[in-house]
């Protein structure tokens, strides 16, 4: 609390879908951090399958032009 002393909060919402069933899911989402005074949009897509997995994702700051890829493998044993 003494780097924040106005007590500025940060939130974040999103939301999963699962398609088809078979391990197929997008995402989306939203952060709003007021302390650092940025807010950030996010979207990607995953695959999850019996041993394998992948999933994407894109971060996009709405106040200047940075954005990031995301990329993660799963691999279960």
């Amino acid at each position: 609390q003494k780097s924040n002393p106005n007590r500025k909060i940060s939130y974040l919402f999103g939301f999963e879908s699962l398609f088809v069933n078979e391990g197929i899911s997008f995402r989306m989402g939203n952060q709003q951090d007021n302390y650092e005074d940025r807010r950030l949009a996010s979207a990607g897509f995953g695959w999850q399958g019996p041993k394998l997995g992948f999933n994407y994702g894109y971060e996009k700051d709405m106040g200047s032009d940075d954005f990031r890829h995301l990329v993660d493998l799963i691999v279960q044993f």
